[in-house]
Protein backbone atom coordinates (compact mmCIF):
# COMPACT_ATOMS: atom_id res chain seq x y z
CA UNK A 1 0.00 0.00 0.00
CA UNK A 2 1.45 3.34 -1.21
CA UNK A 3 1.91 6.88 1.17
CA UNK A 4 -0.43 9.17 -0.11
CA UNK A 5 -0.56 11.60 2.49
CA UNK A 6 0.95 12.79 5.61
CA UNK A 7 -0.39 15.25 8.37
CA UNK A 8 1.09 16.98 11.08
CA UNK A 9 -2.42 18.38 13.16
CA UNK A 10 -1.49 20.83 16.13
CA UNK A 11 -4.07 19.56 18.56
CA UNK A 12 -5.56 15.61 19.74
CA UNK A 13 -8.96 16.59 18.05
CA UNK A 14 -7.58 17.07 14.33
CA UNK A 15 -5.86 14.08 15.16
CA UNK A 16 -8.57 11.55 16.36
CA UNK A 17 -10.37 13.14 13.12
CA UNK A 18 -7.92 11.92 10.64
CA UNK A 19 -7.62 8.29 12.41
CA UNK A 20 -10.91 8.12 12.09
CA UNK A 21 -11.76 8.51 8.38
CA UNK A 22 -13.23 5.62 6.60
CA UNK A 23 -11.93 6.42 3.33
CA UNK A 24 -8.64 6.03 4.15
CA UNK A 25 -5.99 3.85 5.81
CA UNK A 26 -4.85 5.68 8.59
CA UNK A 27 -2.15 5.67 11.38
CA UNK A 28 0.04 7.88 13.81
CA UNK A 29 3.55 7.56 13.16
CA UNK A 30 5.18 5.65 16.42
CA UNK A 31 8.65 4.48 16.51
CA UNK A 32 9.28 1.26 18.66
CA UNK A 33 12.45 -0.73 19.55
CA UNK A 34 12.06 -2.56 16.40
CA UNK A 35 11.63 0.10 13.48
CA UNK A 36 8.87 -0.87 10.70
CA UNK A 37 10.26 -1.40 7.20
CA UNK A 38 8.77 0.79 4.94
CA UNK A 39 7.20 -1.97 2.94
CA UNK A 40 5.39 -3.47 5.99
CA UNK A 41 3.49 -0.52 6.67
CA UNK A 42 -0.21 -1.14 5.63
CA UNK A 43 -1.51 2.17 5.44
CA UNK A 44 -2.36 5.39 3.29
CA UNK A 45 -2.11 8.45 5.48
CA UNK A 46 0.80 8.62 8.10
CA UNK A 47 -0.60 11.06 11.26
CA UNK A 48 2.75 12.67 12.79
CA UNK A 49 1.97 13.66 16.21
CA UNK A 50 4.78 15.47 17.22
CA UNK A 51 3.20 18.83 17.21
CA UNK A 52 0.31 17.76 19.99
CA UNK A 53 2.73 17.69 23.38
CA UNK A 54 2.97 14.21 24.56
CA UNK A 55 6.39 14.59 24.95
CA UNK A 56 6.60 14.91 29.35
CA UNK A 57 7.32 13.69 32.30
CA UNK A 58 4.94 14.95 34.86
CA UNK A 59 6.08 14.32 38.83
CA UNK A 60 4.27 17.36 40.69
CA UNK A 61 1.54 15.21 42.07
CA UNK A 62 1.71 13.66 45.03
CA UNK A 63 0.18 9.98 44.24
CA UNK A 64 1.04 9.75 40.60
CA UNK A 65 3.24 10.24 38.17
CA UNK A 66 2.16 11.41 34.37
CA UNK A 67 4.61 10.80 31.44
CA UNK A 68 3.36 11.62 27.90
CA UNK A 69 3.26 8.54 25.19
CA UNK A 70 5.10 10.66 22.96
CA UNK A 71 8.03 10.54 25.74
CA UNK A 72 11.65 8.57 24.54
CA UNK A 73 12.65 5.96 26.22
CA UNK A 74 15.96 7.79 27.00
CA UNK A 75 13.97 10.78 28.86
CA UNK A 76 12.66 7.62 31.05
CA UNK A 77 16.95 6.59 31.21
CA UNK A 78 17.79 10.37 32.50
CA UNK A 79 14.66 11.38 34.45
CA UNK A 80 16.02 11.57 38.00
CA UNK A 81 12.25 11.15 39.69
CA UNK A 82 11.71 8.00 37.83
CA UNK A 83 15.05 7.07 38.60
CA UNK A 84 14.50 6.76 42.06
CA UNK A 85 10.91 5.41 42.22
CA UNK A 86 10.42 1.84 42.76
CA UNK A 87 14.44 0.84 42.37
CA UNK A 88 14.70 2.47 39.37
CA UNK A 89 12.97 -0.26 37.48
CA UNK A 90 10.93 1.91 34.61
CA UNK A 91 14.52 3.67 34.00
CA UNK A 92 15.71 0.30 33.47
CA UNK A 93 13.51 -1.50 31.46
CA UNK A 94 14.25 1.52 28.87
CA UNK A 95 17.78 1.34 29.17
CA UNK A 96 17.90 -2.34 28.64
CA UNK A 97 15.40 -2.02 25.74
CA UNK A 98 17.70 -1.22 22.96
CA UNK A 99 20.74 0.86 22.04
CA UNK A 100 20.93 4.54 23.36
CA UNK A 101 20.70 5.85 19.16
CA UNK A 102 16.98 4.27 19.35
CA UNK A 103 15.93 5.33 22.78
CA UNK A 104 16.16 8.80 21.57
CA UNK A 105 13.49 8.18 19.16
CA UNK A 106 11.23 5.30 20.47
CA UNK A 107 8.48 6.40 22.47
CA UNK A 108 6.45 5.42 24.83
CA UNK A 109 3.36 4.49 23.06
CA UNK A 110 5.20 3.05 19.91
CA UNK A 111 7.49 0.35 22.35
CA UNK A 112 4.01 -0.64 24.16
CA UNK A 113 1.88 -0.86 20.73
CA UNK A 114 4.44 -2.97 18.55
CA UNK A 115 4.60 -7.05 19.45
CA UNK A 116 8.39 -6.87 17.95
CA UNK A 117 9.63 -4.30 20.53
CA UNK A 118 11.26 -5.32 23.68
CA UNK A 119 9.01 -6.52 26.63
CA UNK A 120 10.78 -4.71 29.30
CA UNK A 121 8.78 -1.29 29.46
CA UNK A 122 5.44 -3.16 29.31
CA UNK A 123 6.33 -5.77 32.24
CA UNK A 124 7.94 -3.05 34.71
CA UNK A 125 3.93 -1.01 33.82
CA UNK A 126 1.95 -3.98 34.86
CA UNK A 127 4.22 -4.98 38.17
CA UNK A 128 3.54 -1.23 38.78
CA UNK A 129 -0.38 -1.30 37.97
CA UNK A 130 -0.03 1.88 35.30
CA UNK A 131 -2.75 2.38 33.12
CA UNK A 132 -2.85 3.62 29.71
CA UNK A 133 -5.27 6.95 29.09
CA UNK A 134 -6.54 7.46 25.31
CA UNK A 135 -8.26 10.09 23.88
CA UNK A 136 -11.38 10.62 23.71
CA UNK A 137 -12.18 8.42 26.95
CA UNK A 138 -10.64 5.00 27.33
CA UNK A 139 -8.33 3.49 30.04
CA UNK A 140 -6.54 0.74 29.77
CA UNK A 141 -4.50 -1.48 31.42
CA UNK A 142 -1.10 -3.51 30.36
CA UNK A 143 -0.86 -5.33 28.04
CA UNK A 144 -2.20 -3.03 25.05
CA UNK A 145 -2.76 -4.45 21.71
CA UNK A 146 -3.10 -2.53 18.58
CA UNK A 147 -6.53 -4.42 18.01
CA UNK A 148 -8.12 -3.29 21.48
CA UNK A 149 -8.24 0.34 20.60
CA UNK A 150 -10.53 2.05 18.39
CA UNK A 151 -9.23 3.56 15.37
CA UNK A 152 -9.61 6.90 16.63
CA UNK A 153 -7.82 6.30 20.01
CA UNK A 154 -4.65 7.79 20.78
CA UNK A 155 -2.95 6.95 23.75
CA UNK A 156 -2.00 10.37 25.43
CA UNK A 157 -0.29 9.39 28.41
CA UNK A 158 0.74 6.60 31.01
CA UNK A 159 -0.13 7.21 34.82
CA UNK A 160 1.64 5.19 37.57
CA UNK A 161 0.35 5.51 40.75
CA UNK A 162 3.25 6.34 43.52
CA UNK A 163 3.25 3.20 46.38
CA UNK A 164 5.98 2.11 48.43
CA UNK A 165 6.75 -1.14 46.38
CA UNK A 166 10.29 -2.76 45.58
CA UNK A 167 10.95 -4.21 42.16
CA UNK A 168 13.55 -6.12 40.18
CA UNK A 169 13.53 -7.17 36.79
CA UNK A 170 15.62 -9.96 35.04
CA UNK A 171 15.79 -11.02 32.00
CA UNK A 172 17.81 -13.72 29.94
CA UNK A 173 18.76 -12.32 25.56
CA UNK A 174 21.66 -13.21 23.52
CA UNK A 175 23.25 -10.48 24.17
CA UNK A 176 23.13 -7.45 26.74
CA UNK A 177 21.23 -5.42 23.83
CA UNK A 178 19.18 -8.41 22.20
CA UNK A 179 15.46 -8.66 23.08
CA UNK A 180 14.47 -10.74 25.75
CA UNK A 181 13.88 -14.00 25.30
CA UNK A 182 12.32 -14.64 28.72
CA UNK A 183 11.92 -11.80 30.77
CA UNK A 184 10.42 -11.67 34.74
CA UNK A 185 9.40 -9.00 36.64
CA UNK A 186 8.53 -8.77 40.54
CA UNK A 187 7.01 -6.34 42.94
CA UNK A 188 6.82 -6.58 46.49
CA UNK A 189 3.84 -3.69 48.31
CA UNK A 190 5.17 -3.01 51.55
CA UNK A 191 2.99 -1.42 54.30
CA UNK A 192 4.30 -1.09 57.66
CA UNK A 193 7.63 -2.78 56.84
CA UNK A 194 5.50 -5.88 55.84
CA UNK A 195 5.06 -7.41 52.37
CA UNK A 196 1.29 -7.29 51.81
CA UNK A 197 0.97 -8.02 48.01
CA UNK A 198 3.29 -9.72 44.95
CA UNK A 199 2.71 -9.06 41.56
CA UNK A 200 4.36 -11.04 38.46
CA UNK A 201 4.62 -10.25 35.21
CA UNK A 202 6.43 -11.95 32.39
CA UNK A 203 7.44 -12.35 28.78
CA UNK A 204 8.46 -15.34 26.49
CA UNK A 205 6.16 -17.67 28.08
CA UNK A 206 3.29 -16.59 25.32
CA UNK A 207 3.03 -14.08 22.81
CA UNK A 208 2.19 -10.89 24.69
CA UNK A 209 3.37 -10.02 28.84
CA UNK A 210 1.46 -12.12 31.17
CA UNK A 211 0.57 -11.31 34.68
CA UNK A 212 1.37 -14.16 37.37
CA UNK A 213 -1.90 -13.68 39.49
CA UNK A 214 -2.14 -17.47 41.05
CA UNK A 215 0.54 -16.62 43.68
CA UNK A 216 0.14 -14.76 46.66
CA UNK A 217 2.80 -12.81 48.92
CA UNK A 218 3.22 -15.79 51.23
CA UNK A 219 5.82 -17.48 48.93
CA UNK A 220 8.53 -15.05 50.06
CA UNK A 221 8.34 -17.22 53.55
CA UNK A 222 8.93 -20.12 51.79
CA UNK A 223 12.20 -22.32 51.10
CA UNK A 224 13.79 -21.97 47.92
CA UNK A 225 13.00 -25.39 46.91
CA UNK A 226 9.28 -24.80 47.56
CA UNK A 227 9.06 -21.78 46.22
CA UNK A 228 10.72 -23.07 42.66
CA UNK A 229 8.25 -25.35 42.47
CA UNK A 230 5.29 -23.20 43.31
CA UNK A 231 6.50 -20.84 40.81
CA UNK A 232 7.18 -23.46 38.26
CA UNK A 233 3.62 -24.64 38.49
CA UNK A 234 1.96 -21.26 38.28
CA UNK A 235 3.79 -20.11 35.59
CA UNK A 236 3.32 -23.28 33.64
CA UNK A 237 -0.55 -23.23 34.17
CA UNK A 238 -0.41 -19.43 32.64
CA UNK A 239 1.61 -20.60 29.61
CA UNK A 240 1.11 -20.92 25.96
CA UNK A 241 2.15 -24.49 25.29
CA UNK A 242 2.38 -23.88 21.37
CA UNK A 243 4.32 -20.79 21.48
CA UNK A 244 7.94 -21.92 20.93
CA UNK A 245 10.29 -20.75 18.57
CA UNK A 246 14.06 -21.45 17.63
CA UNK A 247 15.26 -19.33 20.55
CA UNK A 248 13.61 -21.59 22.81
CA UNK A 249 10.85 -24.32 23.80
CA UNK A 250 8.05 -23.66 25.51
CA UNK A 251 9.84 -26.24 28.42
CA UNK A 252 12.57 -24.35 28.16
CA UNK A 253 10.83 -20.97 28.80
CA UNK A 254 8.35 -21.91 31.41
CA UNK A 255 12.15 -23.12 33.42
CA UNK A 256 13.58 -19.95 32.87
CA UNK A 257 10.85 -17.63 33.46
CA UNK A 258 10.74 -19.26 37.27
CA UNK A 259 14.22 -19.39 37.83
CA UNK A 260 14.04 -15.30 36.78
CA UNK A 261 11.01 -14.51 38.93
CA UNK A 262 12.55 -16.71 42.11
CA UNK A 263 16.27 -14.83 41.56
CA UNK A 264 13.86 -11.69 40.81
CA UNK A 265 12.23 -12.00 44.44
CA UNK A 266 15.49 -12.89 46.11
CA UNK A 267 16.76 -10.13 44.93
CA UNK A 268 14.28 -7.98 46.29
CA UNK A 269 14.48 -9.67 49.83
CA UNK A 270 18.42 -9.46 49.91
CA UNK A 271 17.27 -5.73 50.04
CA UNK A 272 15.00 -5.46 52.67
Amino acid sequence: MTLREYHRPTNIEEASELLARKNISSQPVLLGTYPIPLHERKWEAAIDLSQIGLAYINTDETDLIRVGSLTSLQELVNAEPIQKYANGILSYAAQIATHRGLRNLASVSGTLLSVKSSPELCLALMILEANAICYPDNVYEFPIQPIDLNPDSIITEIRIPIQSVNTSLERVSRTPLDKSIVCSAVALAIQEDNITDIRIAISGISEQPIAIQTIDSSIVNLSSSKMKGMMYEAIKDSADHKYSDYLGSTEYRIEIATILTVRAIKKILSKQ
